[in-house]
């Protein structure tokens, strides 16, 4: 017990979006998947926001849904006139980072209700894997339209920049609080009742 193995699951998105082009792939910055057998019932039930007095935690999923920008501008500068003009492009990364599976240490002594918890956790794993798909598929369709790539034009350089950065800001902090609404929902799906009867009567009762 105590050991944590690691699996070679991959899951990143890319986007990058231009004044010319828009295109999603699924990326080459993994993201890592992993096992934990080393904690209790009770770190997992505190782990998971339980009360140990309500509630046992055999299994729990972790994991961040993240995104990272990279922000160019090609700007021409016309100092004579006041005035600057620029085309935008943008390197968004979506991840889940990172994706921890928790099994109970004390299911290690009882292998059919370990793999049964382990299974329930990779149903989680996967609800995490599509929302990451999705949300990548998504932001490449509709971003080019929401916040535009179009030449944009300011008094200056910096005031350019700043008012591109605080649209485009603005726009993927509400994407991501959707994005994350709509993840606890889908998770929430895998955590019904009858999932819960299929774990609990799965294993032969000592």
């Amino acid at each position: 017990m105590g050991a944590v193995s690691r699996s070679s699951i991959r899951l990143a998105a890319l986007i990058a979006l231009s004044a010319v082009a828009a295109a999603c792939g699924d990326g080459t910055n993994p993201l890592t998947f992993e096992r934990d057998d080393s904690q209790s019932i009770a770190a997992l039930t505190l782990k998971g926001g339980s009360a140990l007095h309500t509630h046992r935690t055999f299994g729990l999923t972790t994991a961040v849904f993240a995104q990272n920008t990279d922000i160019q501008l090609n700007v021409v500068d016309d100092r004579g006139h006041s005035r600057a003009c620029g085309t935008p492009r943008v390197r968004i990364e979506l991840s889940m980072q990172a994706v921890i599976v928790y099994v109970a240490s004390e299911l290690a002594t009882q292998p059919c209700q370990h793999d049964v918890t382990l299974s329930h956790e990779m149903k989680h794993v996967e609800v995490f894997r599509e929302a990451l798909e999705i949300a990548a598929r998504d932001l490449a369709r509709d971003f080019p339209v929401a916040i535009g790539i179009e030449l944009r034009q300011a008094r200056n350089p910096d005031e350019l920049q700043q008012r591109f950065v605080v649209s485009l800001r603005n726009y993927l902090a509400q994407f991501m609080r959707d994005r994350e609404r709509m993840l606890d929902e889908s998770q929430a799906a895998v955590d019904s009742p009858e999932e819960y009867a299929r774990v609990s009567t799965a294993c032969p009762q000592s």
